[in-house]
């Protein structure tokens, strides 16, 4: 397994020709790096939606260009160029704050901008006409943009990950009312998860999409009466996780959990029963919900699982935009493919125990059944083909009335009671209703599964063959052809009769992935450990500290919590701006590099960085004769991001530094230079 960083892992940004994503909203550092325009400009940075440019805020004024041969991305990657660097000055550099382009304004959380599009433009000195930039390109830790006359603007972050703590998605920003609108354009916060719920819960379900709108196929099936299908799941599943009767997978000696070899598990076993899964004390709630496979449009004569096929832009919308499938797992940012994976059948991943994996598997079709209610004969309710698996007519029972509290209720109809297509299907899923029950009809399941999920809102289900897809919270678009909402068709799968024919319930196993993986990875990013190169220009004597943070506020913890979904403790938390944060950050250092271990001025080396991984974000603290510099909060624009653009190098980040106070120096931020990577 390899790890490499990816430009959204780091920064945040994403870019296109026209305009940058900010999938990470904290401030960055704004830059002037161009070496060829003598004019002086103001930077504006504007807010987009829909094409419209909103809420323009000056981020750079009367920027100056740098010097020739300023330090650069080029120059510290070309041998001994980044030598002749030296007292050749970047003269404008500041610290943005998000202002009216924010969604909070806490005091602690003042500088978060509002996820979303945004574009660059330049105006002169004394001119009302405003250009706009020509190309955007994102690296590991910033974002270059160039204009038509040679201005170039950069944007560093100052984060190492982007990684968002699954406490502040699930409670502080998303239950909060002053922030949880913020929350919302962070994909997997709870609060756009709820949203999304309230959206199916609150709809009037004849407004919900059905026919062509909507992506129910036929699973391939083979000679024996098996459709394939794709199941993904947790290190929890009672099927398939680590304590089941058949875990396929295991956890390494660093504490992943990853694939185990074909041999080490069951290819050909049986799904269990209800008691059995009782027996050893694991979910019983938790049988199998799949994508199909089918045919892949873009690729005749091959075929693939419907979730990915919805995300890779095969069945309608291109959905490649929305995950970044070499990140590692429990970054949660936006692009988190951990998430994005499970939000094909409506498994928000983090609230139902950290999916990672993808089992492609054959299994009997008389034991699956489609939760809907299209295709069913109003008139005849022994009818129950409409469940079946090459039934693919969307649509849900009739029976929801609205009810006071504007939500809508289901009830079965009178003298409409609906068996399931296998009665077999009731007797295996009952005890999960009802423990009390040895069967159920297929009306009693539907009935107890709208109550229970999509009225309580515990999950998205919409009754009607798809699971609503939460990475889009509201129903706008829904109605479009292809829809924006409804994730791809569902299968059921349910646990075995107790007592009935193990041979009726074989599945087998044909391969197993991690979620990367099954969206096309080469192979899976893992966590690792660090390594960095510090280059040395500056004359005057420096101690560097590196420090865990957060990558959204640049918090520091200094107190251990469990895990984190526990909140700080009190006391025990400090934000950039706090009168101690610095001091704090300094005592609670992982890794500290005292003068004496620093290259001389002119030389560079290489230190192993055993004490930090690449699953967690890290601020750097530079004390230079007792002036302490950190790069998160006010001195943050001592920082520059002198990341490459080549792919090739995308698993590292530098990071120049300006020794002197902005302005008082000679500003040629190679004082100390640092690039961090797993490999050097």
């Amino acid at each position: 397994m390899t790890f490499v960083f990816s430009s959204n892992q780091i920064s945040g940004f994403a870019s296109s020709s026209s305009n940058f994503t900010l999938n990470n909203p904290l401030s960055f550092v704004a830059t002037r790096i161009d070496e060829q325009n003598n004019s002086k400009f103001d930077v504006l940075l504007y807010g987009v939606n829909n094409d419209t440019e909103l809420n323009p805020q000056i981020i750079l004024s009367n920027s100056q260009s740098a010097d020739k041969q300023s330090i650069s991305s080029i120059n510290i990657a070309n041998g001994d160029a980044w030598l002749k660097t030296e007292k050749n000055s970047i003269p404008t550099s500041k610290t943005t704050q998000a202002g009216t382009l924010g969604s909070v304004s806490t005091r602690h959380f003042s500088h978060i901008f509002k996820p979303g599009n945004f574009k660059l433009k330049i105006k002169q000195n004394g001119e009302s006409i405003e250009q706009e930039a020509i190309n955007y390109e994102a690296n590991a830790n910033g974002l270059i943009a160039t204009f038509a006359n040679g201005v170039k603007i950069q944007l560093s972050s100052p984060n190492t990950a982007v990684q968002i703590r699954r406490y502040d998605l699930e409670n502080a920003w998303g239950t909060d009312s002053e922030n949880g609108l913020w929350a919302q354009d962070l994909k997997y916060s709870k609060s756009n998860y709820n949203q999304s719920i309230n959206t199916i819960a609150t709809a009037d379900p004849n407004s919900f999409p059905i026919g062509n709108n909507v992506i129910i196929s036929e699973p391939i099936e083979d000679s024996e009466g098996r459709i394939k299908v794709a199941f993904q799941f947790p290190y929890s599943s009672a099927t398939f996780g680590i304590n089941s009767a058949n875990p396929l997978i295991e956890q390494d000696k660093q504490g992943n959990y990853i694939v185990r070899d074909k041999g080490d598990y069951l290819s050909k076993s049986f799904f269990p029963s209800f008691e059995e899964l009782q027996a050893k004390d694991l979910n019983t709630g938790d049988y199998p919900w799949y994508g199909a496979y089918t045919e892949d449009p873009q690729s005749p004569n091959t075929n693939q699982s419907q979730p990915f096929l919805y995300l890779n832009g095969a069945l309608g919308v291109n959905r490649t935009d929305q995950y970044d499938r070499n990140l590692i797992n429990g970054t949660l940012n936006n692009l988190d493919p951990y998430n994005r994976f499970p939000d094909v059948v409506g498994v928000e991943g983090d609230a139902f125990d950290n999916f990672q994996f993808v089992v492609t598997m054959n299994v009997p079709k008389e034991t699956v059944f489609r939760p809907k209610g299209g295709g069913y004969d109003r008139n005849n309710s022994s009818y129950t083909d409409f469940q079946k698996t090459d039934n693919t007519i969307p649509g849900a029972l009739e029976g929801f009335k609205l009810q006071n509290d504007g939500t809508y209720q289901f009830k079965i109809p009178d003298g409409q009671t609906i068996g399931f297509h296998n009665p077999a299907i009731g007797k295996g899923l009952a005890k999960t209703v009802d423990p009390s029950r040895s069967d159920i009809t297929f009306s009693e399941w539907y009935e107890n599964w709208w109550e229970s999920n999509t009225v309580k809102r515990n999950f998205p289900w919409t009754g009607r063959g798809y699971t609503y897809d939460p990475y889009y919270p509201s129903n706008e678009g829904w109605n479009d052809n292809p829809a924006i909402g409804p994730g791809v068709g569902e299968l059921v799968q349910s646990w075995r009769p107790h007592n009935a024919n193990k041979a009726d319930w074989m599945y087998e196993i044909l391969e197993v992935q991690t979620i990367p993986e099954a969206l096309g990875a080469a192979s899976t990013a893992m966590g690792s450990d660090l390594n960095l190169n510090i280059k040395k220009l500056g004359g005057n004597k420096a101690t560097v500290y590196i420090y865990e943070a957060d990558s959204i506020t640049g918090l520091l913890n200094t107190a251990p919590i469990a895990d984190d979904r526990t909140p700080p403790a009190d006391g025990s938390y400090y934000y950039p701006g706090d009168k101690d944060y610095i001091q704090k950050a300094i005592s609670s250092a992982k890794t500290t590099i005292h003068f004496s271990d620093l290259p001389n001025r002119g030389e560079e080396k290489n230190y192993k960085l055993l004490d930090l991984n690449t699953g967690k974000n890290y601020g750097f603290i530079i004390d230079i004769d007792g002036e302490l510099f950190a790069s998160y909060g006010e001195t943050a624009n001592q920082f520059i991001g002198l990341s490459s653009f080549e792919s090739a190098n995308q698993s590292s980040v530098s990071i120049g530094f300006e020794d002197t106070k902005l302005g008082v120096g000679d500003n040629d931020f190679n004082d100390l230079i640092f690039t961090i990577s797993n490999t050097i």
